[in-house]
């Protein structure tokens, strides 16, 4: 099982500890994640231009077989994604910190909407989520 971290990203990187807390949750439960900007820009290391990062981002959500879209911040990027890949067929989980608000155009087409306190709360309403969308590891 392979997910796609779908979240805003800030030029200075402010969220990094939330993308890779995120994954971390997810990999512990089992599922393999990839978000472009952890790994494929390396947090600022390497550049893409715009065609270049949409290209690339398509094709690993056609790579992964669910798309965790992190709709605290209402990016237009993560709702564009959350469209493709549920287009594509794809399972759509939406998450979302008690402190924010979420965005309902993208948790209109999910599978499924998860409002978290912490990582530790993350990861219980996960596993269950998981079960019941049938996308176990």
């Amino acid at each position: 099982m392979r997910a796609f971290l779908s979240i805003k990203f800030w030029g200075d990187d402010r969220n990094r500890d939330e993308v890779e807390g995120v994954c971390g949750v997810l990999e512990a439960l089992g599922i393999e994640t990839f978000c472009f900007r952890r790994d494929a820009e390396r947090f600022g290391e390497i550049e893409f231009t715009p065609s270049e990062m949409m290209r690339e981002t398509l094709k690993e959500i056609d790579r992964s077989d669910l798309l965790v879209a992190h709709v605290g911040d209402w990016p237009i990027g993560v709702g564009v994604e959350a469209g493709y890949a549920r287009g594509r067929g794809k399972s759509v989980v939406c998450i979302c910190p008690t402190k924010k608000k979420v965005a309902n155009t993208v948790s209109g087409l999910a599978a499924a909407t998860v409002v978290y306190e912490d990582l530790e709360d993350l990861a219980m309403k996960m596993r269950d989520v998981l079960a019941e969308i049938g996308a176990q590891p």
